[in-house]
């Protein structure tokens, strides 16, 4: 714990000195702030279209409070949160925690979900014991399959989407890895399948450094980097890390994307959004009308999504967050973009609304007649968007853009998320973290609720995704033999 938090948690107990466990006053007065401004803020309180929003509000804050009588160290408050947060299943409400502890315990393995298997990915380099080769498979330990770890000590405590392969790509790692979001006791014995043959190792815990971990759980990382690279003849990869650039990426992303309306001609072009988070969904709008040209994308994507429309819910926090954005986008896009115009519209209906209603985010009618003709595409090159489990939110909108202009899917399964989405942070009362709220509803979008994109089988990758030379040669082969 770093020397900030043992301050905090100091300063917490001497101001709740004369309650009988301040670790209980504290969990229950930041569970009260995030039910609140879920209650006050969230679309889905007044979404008659989701009645299983409201079940859980009430529900899971009612088994949260009833769990604050067991409450009596610091991991318990955050797990507390972390529980009642997971039963939204929905990506877009969660708590970032400022603090996390430093060190955190592991058997020296690391394993990752590779296509149905769990397979061993890195070792320790130096363990008391044996411990299982590269490559093994996991398959059970103290009895439990890796997807009953996964189901039963993990997701309960980040997002309850069991089913979705992203989620089981993402925290399968967190299987044989404790640093306080974890209930019940060690794990003790393993058993993998190693080169066909059934091999038991028993587990020695050790302390390490979270970045040590991380190094280790991450060894062949893809860039974090945006670039614009030549990787074979008259093909070009662009690594999009996230649509959420600070401010010198700003200036990378908007040059490669007048570098991208200079390589209509190519032969192929890879849009690479590993470990894209999301965003501001404009920017993957920028790099399709570079590509594609404007007037194509319109007219491909406006049948299909004539009949949605974005609503907001019209709270008072909610209202002065629209009037932020309409300064955001007009710094990042101009005064005179579309994306300011619409943003600008917006921050003026939303005041004239009460706290219970769902503002439309255009005037637009969603039914009027749409038809539209299809100017052809300005590119003749074969576009490829490649994927893992991290793509969610302004990235999953990249792919609703790309996908029906014929782009190929490639890699893993993406994230999904609901409807609910443009997030905002609020802190914490205790300063342990943010709270962040979803502010809009999409009625009627052509992706469902929770619903990712999967890649056709041969376009599926089984392999180590973050691998980057192994994915593109992979590629180059599939591209080759079509």
């Amino acid at each position: 714990m770093n020397k900030t938090l043992l301050f905090l948690c100091a300063t917490v107990s001497f101001q709740l000195s004369a309650t009988a466990n301040p670790w209980q006053q504290l969990a229950k007065t930041d569970l009260d702030f995030v039910y609140q401004n879920l209650k006050d803020n969230h679309p889905g309180v007044i979404d008659e279209l989701n009645p299983g929003f409201n079940h859980w509000l009430e529900q899971g804050y009612q088994q949260a409070l009833s769990g604050i009588a067991a409450v009596d160290n610091l991991d318990e408050v955050l797990n507390l949160q972390r529980q009642y947060i997971a039963g939204f299943a929905d990506g877009h409400v969660g708590i970032s925690f400022h603090h996390q502890r430093s060190r955190v315990r592991w058997p020296g393995i690391i394993v990752h979900k590779q296509g149905q298997h769990t397979v061993v990915t890195q070792t320790a380099e130096d363990w008391p014991t044996a411990l299982p080769a590269t490559g093994a498979i996991l398959k059970y330990c103290n009895g439990l399959s890796p997807q009953q770890l996964l189901e039963q000590r993990v997701l309960p405590f980040h997002i309850q989407l069991p089913e979705l392969a992203a989620v089981q790509a993402n925290y399968t790692p967190l299987i044989l890895r404790m640093d306080g979001s974890w209930q019940g006791e060690a794990l003790t014995e393993c058993t993998f399948k190693q080169q066909g043959v059934t091999v038991h190792h028993t587990l020695h815990w050790r302390n390490t450094s979270r970045q040590n971990w991380q190094q280790h759980n991450e060894a062949q990382a893809a860039s974090n980097d945006f670039s614009l690279q030549s990787f074979a003849p008259n093909s070009y990869w662009l690594s999009l890390p996230t649509f959420t650039p600070s401010a010198p990426q700003q200036a990378q992303l908007k040059q490669m994307t007048s570098q991208l309306a200079e390589l209509r001609e190519a032969e192929l072009i890879v849009f690479d959004v590993r470990g894209n988070g999301g965003g501001n969904s404009q920017w993957g709008a920028d790099l399709a009308f570079a590509l594609f040209g404007q007037e194509h994308v319109y007219g491909v994507l406006t049948p299909l999504f004539s009949q949605g429309m974005p609503y907001w819910r019209a709270s008072a926090d909610n209202t002065a967050v629209v009037a932020e954005i309409v300064q955001q986008v007009t710094e990042q896009f101009g005064a005179d973009s579309d994306i300011t115009q619409l943003f600008s519209e917006l921050a003026v209906r939303m005041v004239q609304h009460g706290t219970n209603e769902l503002v439309p985010q255009s005037i637009a009618s969603s039914t009027e007649d749409t038809a539209t003709a299809i100017s052809p595409s300005l590119t003749t090159a074969k576009v490829v968007l490649l994927t893992d489990g991290a793509c969610g939110s302004a990235c999953l909108d990249f792919a609703d853009m790309l996908l029906p202009l014929g782009t190929i899917h490639a890699g893993q399964p993406t994230f999904a998320d609901t409807v609910y989405m443009d997030i905002r942070f609020v802190e914490l009362p205790s300063k342990l973290g943010s709270l962040a709220i979803p502010q809009k509803v999409y009625r009627n979008r052509p992706r469902g609720h929770n619903e990712p994109y999967t890649p056709a089988a041969d376009w599926l990758y089984s392999d180590d995704i973050n691998h980057t030379e192994a994915v593109r040669s992979w590629l180059l082969q599939k591209l080759r033999a079509e």
